[in-house]
């Protein structure tokens, strides 16, 4: 980030959006997690996975409106009083949609922007466990809809091309099994470095800012 911020100054014209563009992004992410791996010989190492597109359209120079697209997949354990005798491994695959509103603002007038976004997304969510104790493999699914805000800094490469680091996120989820009569719902405020994530994407007839 600091050499964007220097890349920043270092340029005197900036890139900018106008009314009309189209914006494509895509993003994708990949965790192994050695640490919570399971006991045994017959466990394997706990993995995520997640490719994401978006596309959108702006209303004027500082505002767009898109939709995205989100699938994903994992591997998981999970111990009770046991953890020798009462694991289970959990696969999780989903796919969410989701609408969008977000906002840009210049920093310092030249190729960084700073954003947020207020959106609504739906994500489908299918379950597999096994108990590694009694083999016994239970299969559910599970809808997540969510409402949240999510901040990102976004360095524009040229006029056309950038760059944006999403921070963290701040939302309301509600969430209901398939056999359960009741949603639940939750808050959540998360701004840990866990929750950073990268993604390029391309402007259609993007302009330079001195232009």
């Amino acid at each position: 980030m600091l050499v964007l911020l220097c890349c920043n100054f270092a340029f005197h014209a900036g890139a900018q959006f106008q009314k009309g563009s189209i914006l494509l992004e895509g993003n994708a992410g990949y965790k192994l997690d050695f640490k919570n791996k399971g006991q045994g010989s017959g466990f394997k190492t706990p993995y995520q996975v997640n490719i994401g597109m978006q596309g959108g359209y702006f209303l004027n120079a500082g505002n767009e409106i898109g939709i995205g697209l989100d699938w994903g997949k994992s591997r998981s354990y999970i111990s009770y009083y046991d953890p020798f005798l009462n694991q289970f491994t959990q696969r999780n695959s989903y796919i969410a949609n989701s609408l969008y509103w977000r906002h840009y603002t210049p920093i310092g007038g030249g190729r960084l922007l700073f954003a947020y976004s207020v959106g609504a997304s739906a994500l489908f969510s299918q379950f597999t466990g096994r108990d590694f104790a009694t083999g016994e493999e239970t299969r559910y699914s599970a809808t997540n809809l969510r409402i949240g805000l999510s901040p990102s800094l976004v360095y524009m490469l040229n006029s056309k091309i950038g760059l944006r680091g999403n921070f963290g996120s701040l939302g309301f989820d509600f969430y209901k099994p398939e056999n359960d009569k009741y949603w639940s719902n939750s808050f959540s405020l998360n701004f840990s470095p866990q929750s950073l994530n990268f993604g390029l994407f391309f402007v259609l007839n993007g302009v330079e800012a001195n232009q």
